[in-house]
């Protein structure tokens, strides 16, 4: 019985530890300005190409410049740079765009971050 009980402690502790590691996603209340709504491969002009949907909020009181980067993930990637948008946002403003890379083979994609967030304000 009590090696079933330390057995069962520490698989709790290990689980406990690593969800620590893990911040939370950026939720739409986040101070992240970037946030990538919506990712997935799709056809484009006969290719196929991985796609994200993002979304950056300007709360700052002048517009700001964004210079973004995006990394896809997933073996049709292997690689590949980080994708970089520039976009500006008006002041208090929100601005949603998409961006997009070729993607090779049939491979899944597994996500797409945002590895770099840049901001000059004007």
């Amino acid at each position: 019985m009590r090696i079933r009980t330390a057995a069962g402690v520490a698989v709790l502790v290990a689980t406990l530890a690593a969800c620590t590691n893990n911040p939370p996603a950026p939720g739409p209340d986040s101070a992240e300005p970037v946030e990538v709504t919506r990712y997935g491969t799709e056809m484009s002009n006969g290719h196929l190409v991985f796609s994200a949907k993002y979304t950056i909020h300007n709360t700052s009181r002048s517009p700001i410049t964004y210079k973004i980067a995006f990394k896809f993930d997933g073996d049709g990637n292997a690689g590949f740079d980080p994708k970089w948008v520039t976009r500006t946002v008006g002041s208090q403003k929100t601005y949603s765009g998409s961006v997009s890379v070729p993607w090779e083979g049939d491979a899944a994609s597994t996500g797409v971050k945002v590895v770099q967030v840049e901001q000059i304000p004007l």
